[in-house]
């Protein structure tokens, strides 16, 4: 596991609205809001950060992606159990 590239060390999810403004920038035109998704990673014994731009329907498709992992992790363990092979956590 920790014999990859990139390692994940942490992550975080910053939320902010953004102005929009009209050509004028005294006169404001309304807002948006936006998520910044930051991954933090060891490579090369360093840590490191990526940054990604997020909307609703992003966060929908992250969280799809996570559940949908978690219920493999539950199909993997069984497969080790199964096969008395034991799971290691790293």
């Amino acid at each position: 596991m920790t014999d990859q590239d990139r390692v994940f060390c942490n992550a975080r999810i910053l939320s902010d609205i953004r102005p929009v403004f009209y050509y004028l920038p005294r006169i404001g035109f309304g807002g948006c809001y936006v998520h910044t998704l930051r991954i933090g990673f060891h490579q090369d014994d360093k840590h490191q950060d990526f940054y990604f731009a997020l909307d609703g329907s992003d966060l929908k498709a992250l969280k799809e992606i996570i559940l949908r992992a978690e219920k493999k992790t539950k199909a993997l363990e069984a497969i080790l159990e199964k096969s008395n092979t034991k799971c290691l956590k790293v």
